[in-house]
């Protein structure tokens, strides 16, 4: 119990230490892979990574996380060599699972051996990691997410290791690692200045002088832009076949640009905030446990502020290590906030830097109090380091708790196969969201409608519903057949239809519109409500003109 309780482990219980890693990393990937996640509760961009590496192999990475598609591309391609003819998400699925598990591990055996974190503290907070909703649920899904924290982890490993125990003149590593992590993920361009920050945070090693701090931080800056330029040009080529910097940069631009970016700054953005990281990042619901979970989350983020006031018992370095820690946290949540709050997955890539910045301030808090506390009840302080391992039991039985219905999950298949039975590849789709993207990208139906995005094309017109007018037409003219639910409308965010300026009862009216030109060909029951909904076929009723039945499809856009 001694052992387990120090903060420094002697060199003969560095095995413990790494034992303790191998089995959180058996254990937690083992749990990914035996309870993954199933095909209705795939998400959207999961299902098109899948389904674009299967259609058009490597040229399919997306400019703003590039490197994993290119790493799970070559996975994919590497087990088709071996003979695997299924589909690539399953191969994604156990992929990030192995990384999972990984990720859980090497982020335990970093808290205890290198930032000198008690190891209680750090199994509880690795648990609470591992047993987190997005990171439990991420980890069963073809995403990108699960690279992006790994390169983030080794990043921080190695530029701990570096600027704080080897004090290093020439942080190279760093710089690359910080470089790669960009090509992960275009977020974690925070990095580059927390680098920089906690190279000057770290008090002077030896003889280091301010000279030594700038070659530091110049020897970073340059290793990191090296790697991020020519990572960008080489994975740019090989999608684009050109150098021309104009086609990469167009490529590359990812999140950069996008105008829908920043319409959460409202008055209800940190309420979003709040109930994506309590309701979709830690745990999946609030469903029968709202008191433990607010008490539990109260109780995190309420460490934070007093790690932050009982720093000055760490050492400087640690004390750098947090520091740098607290400010990629900052920075990382300023810009979720701005972007998109309620997406879960950005929130992912915080749960590293505010896991360290809490390891350590659980730490001071207990040094704190159990120098406060008369010397019979110093004892009564190591009770503390049982805070974060109770903790993450908590989230780990809640989450289980909460795992999708396997009701839930055959009504929708038992949905997404009627709608493939009664259509054929190359029909036009108009159904409602749930479904879009897995007719689309699991049941090869690629002119399954997004409307929202149809909707948005639409703007530059005077009528709203013009890009879908035409579309339908088009399909039509061309001998191909239109399906529509109506009450496609009813499942559109409100927040969407916001966006493109376009009321419900409007694009009711319009779908109803169009649904009357056809029949009813059969019904389904979504299973986001269990109503029961008509789906009308549409079929070719009128004389096209011959420079229509001859256009090419070129409504693409609508569909993605």
């Amino acid at each position: 119990m001694t052992n387990l309780l120090s903060a420094k482990p002697e060199s003969s219980h560095r095995r413990l230490v790494y034992l303790t890693g191998v089995l959180l990393f058996l254990s937690f990937s083992g749990l990914y892979l035996v309870l993954p996640i199933d095909l209705a509760s795939q998400p959207w961009d999961s299902l098109d990574y899948a389904y674009s590496t299967e259609v058009n192999g490597i040229k399919m990475m997306r400019g703003n996380h590039p490197l994993g598609h290119f790493i799970l591309s070559t996975i994919f391609w590497l087990a088709q060599q071996l003979g695997y003819d299924g589909r690539a998400l399953f191969v994604f699925q156990i992929f990030n699972s192995i990384l999972g598990g990984l990720i859980i591990g090497i982020f335990f055996a970093m808290l205890v051996l290198l930032i000198k974190v008690k190891p209680f503290y750090a199994l509880g907070l690795a648990g609470i990691i591992g047993a987190s909703h997005s990171f439990w649920f991420f980890a069963g899904t073809g995403d990108i997410y699960h690279f992006a924290i790994l390169s983030l982890l080794c990043f921080w490993i190695v530029l701990v290791y570096e600027v704080t125990v080897q004090g290093r003149r020439y942080p190279f590593v760093s710089g690359i690692l910080a470089g790669l992590s960009v090509l992960f993920h275009q977020l974690n361009a925070v990095l580059l200045p927390i680098g920089v920050a906690l190279i000057l945070l770290t008090p002077a090693i030896g003889m280091q002088t301010k000279e030594v701090k700038i070659r530091q931080v110049a020897a970073f800056a340059a290793s990191a832009a090296l790697t991020i330029v020519l990572g960008y040009l080489i994975l740019g080529y090989i999608v684009t076949s050109t150098l021309s910097p104009a086609w990469i940069i167009g490529w590359m631009r990812g999140y950069l640009g996008d105008p829908t970016y920043g319409r959460y700054l409202n008055t209800r953005f940190l309420e979003t905030a709040l109930d994506a990281v309590s309701q979709r990042v830690i745990f999946s619901s609030l469903d029968g446990a709202s008191f433990t979970i607010y008490m539990l989350l109260a109780s995190l983020f309420m460490t934070m502020p007093l790690g932050f006031a009982t720093r000055k018992v760490h050492d400087e370095k640690k004390q750098a290590v947090m520091h740098a820690a607290f400010l990629e946290c900052l920075v990382t949540w300023l810009l979720i906030l701005w972007w998109e709050p309620q997406n879960p997955k950005f929130w992912l890539l915080t749960l590293i830097p505010s896991c360290i910045f809490l390891a350590i301030s659980f730490e001071g808090v207990e040094k704190s109090v159990r120098n406060w506390l008369p010397r019979p009840g110093r004892g009564m302080s190591r009770a503390m380091i049982l805070l974060p391992l109770v903790a993450g039991v908590i989230v780990f039985s809640i989450n289980l708790q909460n795992l999708d219905d396997d009701q839930d999950a055959a009504a929708f298949d038992e949905a997404l196969d009627i709608w493939m039975n009664s259509s054929n590849p190359n029909d036009v789709l108009i159904t409602a969201g749930d479904l879009v993207p897995h007719l689309r990208y699991w049941g090869y139906r690629p002119n399954t409608v997004n409307l929202f995005r149809s909707l948005q094309d639409g703007q530059s017109s005077p009528d709203d519903f013009y890009e879908l007018r035409e579309m339908i037409e088009q399909a039509l003219c061309t001998h191909r057949k239109v399906l529509i639910t109506p009450a496609a409308s009813d499942y559109i965010p409100d927040d969407q239809l916001s966006l493109v300026g376009v009321s419900r009862s409007a694009l009711r009216a319009f779908l109803e519109e169009e649904a009357r030109k056809g029949k009813i060909v059969f019904w389904y029951r979504n299973s986001f409500d269990d109503k029961l909904l008509p789906v009308y076929a549409l079929q070719q009723a009128e004389v096209c003109s011959d420079q229509k039945a001859l256009m090419p499809r070129e409504h693409s856009h609508l569909f993605r």
